[in-house]
């Protein structure tokens, strides 16, 4: 009888490994977002901030447009930047539409 390698694989190793490595990618994902950028609130057309982690979103008393004020953040966000955490603030910040990147692919396969 031949003795299979994948035998000897520790399950438990591996689990922490790829729970390492989503945790990684989480936190890669979370450092290509700024920490804070502005959007017109779907609803009212307020002004609202938007916190990098934090559901939902904050009221700010300003008469300035969401445009306005990313402008003047350094570096001010993209748009896929804004998309991600548009997102990431209303369905969760480890859902892949919390990821800059699945918005600039998006645009890339639109621009196509």
């Amino acid at each position: 009888m031949i003795e299979s390698p994948v035998a000897d694989i520790d399950t438990t190793t591996i689990g922490l490994a790829l729970r390492k490595d989503t945790a990684m990618s989480q936190q890669q994902s979370a450092s290509a977002l700024p920490p804070l950028c502005y959007i017109r609130h779907p609803t009212s057309g307020k002004t609202v901030a938007i916190l990098r982690g934090e559901d939902g979103y904050r009221e700010i008393d300003t008469l300035c447009s969401p445009d306005c004020l990313n402008a003047k953040l350094s570096p001010p966000p993209t748009g896929a930047q804004i998309n991600a955490m548009k997102h990431g603030s209303m369905f969760g910040w480890d859902t892949p539409g919390a990821d800059p990147k699945m918005w600039e692919r998006a645009a890339a396969a639109g621009a196509r």
